[in-house]
């Protein structure tokens, strides 16, 4: 029997060492991982898809690769799907990381002799167990001088108005989101008035979600279309 006897200050010292590699065997990407994605088809080809290039030995996670892995250690579901990305017709929700249909509508608002105010109004249903409506839109190509604008209402209640700001871009204007519960929300889409005639066109994107943001029935009819 081998006896080893340590100070104090060597106990100390041990007691540090042991933390240091602790928070480094947690912090350095770990291969083990690195083959069980590999082999649930998820497009990595090294560490190095996951962590940053280590500094002073540790590597650190790229934004949401551990809180998606987390949610799914074994099948690794919402790590493919934040890294592969989902499949056409479908968005990433960034809160479960879990694929959800996109629900979005495209059409237009407006005149084509006139430049007047004009208005879309949509009836959309949120199935059994909602919360809360989102909707956003896009203010399609061409740019022109009015504004298209989204807001839902439901009862009394009375979402914040979404604008896009800008023509022609991919991006949507902020969610508007709508705390209503179950039921019929009305979704209103709005072409400011302008000087320039025509007609605006638009991409509208809603979507029903429970108290958790998991995505719930969701389905629209329109009842106003100018």
């Amino acid at each position: 029997m081998i006896t080893i006897k340590l100070s104090k200050r060597g106990l100390l010292g041990l007691s540090t060492l042991v933390i240091s590699l602790l928070f480094m065997a947690e912090a350095t990407a770990r291969p083990d991982i690195l083959a069980l994605a590999v082999s649930k088809g998820i497009r990595v080809s090294s560490c190095l898809s996951c962590h940053t290039s280590p500094t002073g030995g540790k590597a650190t996670l790229r934004p949401n690769i551990e809180r998606a892995y987390d949610l799914d250690k074994v099948g690794l579901t919402r790590l493919k799907n934040l890294i592969n990305g989902c499949p056409t017709g479908q968005v990433l929700n960034t809160s479960s990381f879990l694929c959800e249909r996109l629900i979005a509508i495209s059409s237009t608002v407006g005149l084509a002799t006139s430049g007047a105010a004009r208005s879309d109004v949509y009836a959309v249903t949120c199935g059994a167990g909602s919360a809360f409506l989102d909707v956003s839109i896009k203010d399609n190509a061409p740019a022109k001088a009015s504004l298209v604008t989204i807001q839902s209402v439901r009862n009394a209640l009375v979402s914040p108005l979404s604008i896009d700001t800008v023509d022609g871009d991919a991006l949507y204007s902020p969610t508007a989101r709508l705390i209503g519960g179950a039921g019929v929300y009305w979704m209103i889409i709005n072409k400011s008035l302008s000087s320039v005639v025509g007609l605006e066109s638009y991409t509208a994107k809603l979507s029903c979600r429970n108290s958790v943001g998991t995505q719930t029935a969701t389905s629209l009819v329109i009842k106003q279309n100018q």
